[in-house]
């Protein structure tokens, strides 16, 4: 009666493990993900970017954008800081886009661009 249960055990920590997330490449950890849909119809995701399995942020955000749901592109470094960031949201209004972000001190801080890959200026 054991066995089944640590073979199911295993099993599903094995799954949990290798898991990527359908929509980012391999290798990519986009955390904290805030989605938009832009006046052009397409759906911008922004987020937090992993870079290390002992550190949950970086200095940098990248951005995924698909104007299908099936298809999407990866844009690397659209905002880079001078220090950590993480959890950002973005909105949009009259023709500017608005990445708020938090730094681990917490301060909250806006950058903006004309366009929603950047680049963004704060």
């Amino acid at each position: 009666m054991r066995k089944p249960l640590i073979l199911a055990v295993a099993l599903g920590l094995s799954v949990g493990l290798s898991a990527q997330n359908p929509i980012s490449p391999a290798g990519v950890f986009i955390p904290d993900p805030s989605a938009k849909v832009g006046p052009d119809g397409k759906v911008y995701v922004y987020g937090s970017l992993d870079v290390k399995g002992d550190h949950y942020c970086s200095d940098s955000y990248h951005l995924l954008s698909s104007s299908d749901m099936v298809h999407w592109e990866l844009t690397k470094n659209i905002f880079k800081h001078d220090s950590d960031v993480y959890a950002p949201d973005i909105a949009y209004k009259d023709g500017r886009w608005y990445l708020y972000y938090c730094c681990p001190d917490g301060s909250e801080w806006v950058a903006e661009s004309r366009k929603p890959y950047g680049p963004f200026r704060h």
